[in-house]
């Protein structure tokens, strides 16, 4: 693949998890609206907008493409809707967005964005590093003779569940970029299996399927960074699941669908 192919790949991944951000924010404001229409939540959020039309030229437009993943509402938008469901907003600005990349990340990035997660979750992790030497980076530092790791992330995967989600994404990206093989089969095990207690939270369930295939497709894809993308799992197609598959034809799966570099 040409350096310019390699780019536009890269700009339809950051493409996708934008619109992936968008259809969260629109379906946790229907759920918290009791289901209401995308035509009715404009009409309710943004009733000046319709008050010089015709009847027959009523029919909003934008939201409809919310819905669907399309472009990103601005934040003034977000912050209207969020004095009426609080929790939208939370989601919408939440650190996970800012993980979603295959580049490297340095020790300091990776500490900032665990600093910036729920209080009770960076507490734990940042405790943990402090008890290892700083001279190993982040991963090595929290794996380093703690064997309670799993055990913690479970637990505050529970009442923390996309904190907990964000911290095993960092870390497979870490342990792949250090090369600490004997941490992928258990960061990515403990990644999707928190991504399925993610995807049960009742205010998800509205979301097409397809939402969080693109999650797992992702999580499949980090050991293989630069070289498999996302970019072609489509969001208003359905695609089969991995969780049936072995651990060998999963990465087969993941490389057929998403495309080899």
């Amino acid at each position: 693949m040409d350096q310019k192919s390699y780019m536009q790949r890269q700009k339809n991944f950051r493409k996708k998890v934008r619109g992936i951000r968008t259809m969260i924010w629109f379906h946790l404001m229907k759920y918290y609206s009791g289901g209401l229409s995308a035509a009715q939540l404009e009409l309710f959020f943004e009733p000046e907008k319709f008050q010089h039309l015709e009847p027959a030229d009523q029919k909003p437009r934008l939201w409809e493409r919310y819905e669907h993943g399309g472009p990103s509402p601005r934040l003034e938008r977000v912050e209207k809707v969020a004095l009426k469901y609080p929790e939208t907003a939370i989601w919408f600005h939440h650190p996970i967005w800012n993980i979603f990349s295959f580049d490297s990340r340095s020790a300091i990035e990776t500490d900032r964005i665990i600093l910036s997660l729920a209080p009770e979750v960076s507490r734990h992790f940042l405790h943990l590093a402090e008890r290892s030497s700083f001279e190993l980076r982040f991963v090595k530092r929290i794996f380093y003779k703690n064997s309670e790791i799993f055990e913690l992330l479970t637990k505050l995967s529970k009442k923390y569940p996309l904190d907990a989600l964000a911290v095993f994404i960092l870390f497979l990206n870490e342990a792949v970029d250090m090369g600490y093989s004997g941490y992928f089969l258990y960061l990515k095990i403990c990644s999707l299996t928190v991504l399925d207690q993610v995807f049960s939270l009742p205010q998800l369930q509205l979301l097409p399927p397809t939402v969080k295939e693109f999650f797992e497709a992702y999580v499949h894809a980090i050991p293989c960074k630069h070289v498999i993308f996302v970019d072609e799992v489509e969001l208003s197609v359905g695609i089969k699941p991995y969780r049936d598959v072995s651990a060998i034809d999963q990465s087969l799966v993941v490389t057929r669908l998403i495309g080899v570099r």
